[in-house]
Order: structure tokens, then C-alpha cells, then sequence
């Protein structure tokens, strides 16, 4: 779809929200609640890529989307572009409406885990929950007040289902998962989405305290290079091929580029299709979906968003 920027506006210091429209101002395709669409950006060195962003609106309304998006310092990529190259008026290449985070239909009562830009497909949730009289709550963390999208408008639609968590206000009060997630109950079901490391620890508590898998739903927003990254070697022994990746790309897209076969889907560490066993090596895991057994025990990795810290990798592919 080639949707318009009808209004750009600062939810906090480095989130703006933008809305988007049909330019003939027609109804747009319908969407449920935590789906996103895949954006066309134009990056840095004036390439072209695909970004996804969460429908942050309300599903009910079908006039118009509304993605949020967190500018990362030091960006060269999508939320750079995203922050300083649009505007209202300017036109997007967008995605139909794809949901790889639904909500279930099995649930009686849905609790909400958010941290930071998070929220986005959490609010969308938020409506559709208020639409249909469910039952939910919303845990919301963020550095400050300052710092939390939405939170007014959150507010005033979950009124006291929504409970925040600030880790570095003047009197702060960190978000307890254990607490927050509880002991499962079979009506229950829990959705988390907010920065890899916040949902690893959320998964890995509902793990602990043995939630029915089916029943934890989890979406992050990937893993981003770090400084510290190195290029790797990466042999593929069944394959017999060899493969130099750099920094700023992953090990699943270099393979793929090279002509090697590797399942995948989600590309965001989360669904686990892409799980390859390390026969040398040690992989540096940013996946949400691995357990500790089949990380330490299984050697395995997710090569669509880990690294390594060794310069070399040698996988069962």
C-alpha cells in the first residue's frame, strides 16, 4: 500500500507517533490487535529495507493506522530515517497487515507486559479488550514518566487496569515479573512485548513458574549489532561452506545470501524455526525463545539475531 503521513507528533523525547491514511482517504484493510506492517526505508548509504512497526491504534477504527517509532542513538537506519527524513504529507510503502501476535481467543482474562516502545501492539490490545468487555491489566515499564508513550491515553481507556513501573524516577518502583506474571491459572494468558532482554527475563519467569507454553505469548524487537561485535567465520560442515559475516548484518541473512538453505520465519529470535546446533564456537544468544537446556546443554543457536564471541562458528548445516 503507498499510505500518507497525515500527522507526526512527539510522544516522547525520541518517540513520534505517525499516522497514516489511504490517499483517497478510503477505508484501509482491517487489522486485529497486535499486528504490525512492514515499512519500505531508505537507510544511510541510500539503500532501500524493510522495517516492521506495531499498529498502535485501535482495530475498530479502519480510517487510519498508527505506528510509533523509538529513535535509536547512533541510527543509521530505519528510526533515523523514520525521525528526520519524514514529515506530514510525505508517502510510506506499507504492508498489508500481518498478526504473528494475536490474542487468544482461549483466554477469560489477558495480562499486558510492556516496557518502553512495547506498548505499541499492547494499546492496540487494549482497545480491542475494551471493545469486547474482556477482562485484562496492563504492566507498563519505562525509564520515567517522560519517557512513556501513550501513558495519559492509556489512562484514561484501561483506567485502574493499568499499572506502571518507573526504574529511574525520583522514588523508583521496578516492575516485579513474578509478581506481575503470578502462578498460572487456566483461564489466564500473558503477552510481553518491550526490549529482548526485558522479555527473556519475562519468559524465563513464566518458565519458572511453570506456565502452560501456549499460554505466554511473546513479540520483541530483535537485537540490535553491538560495538563490541567482530566479524565471524561461519563454516557450514554439512554444507561445506564458509562464510565471513560483518557486523551490522546477521549470520542468517549472510547464509542466506550465500546460497546455504536454513528454515526460518520470524527473523526476530521468537518462533525457534531457525535453531541450529553449534558443533565449535561460542554464539553470543539474543533470541527470546531458547531455554537455558537447549542453549548449554543442546548447543543451540538462533543465527537470524545471535553473534558470536569467538571468530569463528561452525554450525550443523
Amino acid at each position: 500500500m503507498d499510505l500518507e503521513i497525515t500527522s507526526v507528533r512527539d510522544e516522547t523525547p525520541l518517540i513520534k507517533a505517525f499516522e497514516l491514511r489511504a490517499p483517497d482517504r478510503q477505508d484501509l484493510p482491517l487489522f486485529t490487535a497486535g499486528a504490525h506492517i512492514d515499512v519500505t526505508v531508505v537507510l544511510a548509504d541510500g539503500t532501500s529495507a524493510t522495517r516492521s512497526y506495531s499498529l498502535a491504534g485501535d482495530p475498530g477504527d479502519p480510517s487510519r493506522y498508527e505506528i510509533a517509532v523509538l529513535h535509536l542513538r547512533g541510527s543509521k537506519g530505519g528510526s533515523a530515517f523514520m525521525h528526520t527524513q519524514l514529515g506530514k504529507g510525505h508517502r510510506l510503502a506499507c504492508s498489508d497487515p500481518i498478526n504473528a501476535f494475536p490474542l487468544s481467543n482461549k483466554a477469560q482474562h489477558h495480562v499486558l507486559i510492556a516496557g518502553g516502545i512495547g506498548i505499541t501492539p499492547l494499546r492496540s490490545m487494549a482497545y480491542e479488550l475494551c471493545a469486547k468487555g474482556a477482562e485484562f491489566e496492563i504492566h507498563y515499564a519505562a525509564h520515567t514518566e517522560e519517557n512513556m508513550a501513550y501513558g495519559k491515553q492509556l489512562g484514561q481507556l484501561a483506567e485502574n487496569r493499568l499499572h506502571t513501573y518507573f526504574s529511574q524516577s525520583d522514588h523508583p518502583n521496578r516492575m516485579e515479573l513474578s509478581q506481575v506474571i503470578g502462578m498460572p491459572q487456566s483461564d489466564r494468558h500473558v503477552y510481553i512485548c518491550g526490549p529482548n532482554g526485558m522479555v527473556q527475563s519475562a519468559r524465563e519467569t513464566a518458565r519458572r513458574l511453570e506456565w502452560p507454553q501456549e499460554t505466554v505469548h511473546v513479540e520483541s524487537f530483535g537485537a540490535r549489532s553491538e560495538p563490541t561485535d567482530k566479524e565471524v567465520e561461519v563454516e557450514l560442515q554439512r554444507s561445506e561452506m564458509t562464510v565471513r559475516v560483518q557486523p551490522g548484518t546477521t549470520i542468517l541473512d549472510a547464509l542466506i545470501e550465500a546460497g546455504a538453505f536454513v528454515s526460518y520465519e520470524c527473523k526476530r529470535g521468537e518462533c525457534g524455526t531457525c535453531q541450529t546446533p553449534v558443533l565449535e564456537g561460542e554464539p553470543v544468544h539474543r533470541d527470546v525463545c531458547l531455554s537455558d537446556t537447549q542453549r548449554k546443554e543442546e548447543k543451540l543457536m538462533c543465527p537470524c539475531i545471535s553473534w558470536s564471541s569467538t571468530p569463528r562458528l561452525v554450525l550443523d548445516i
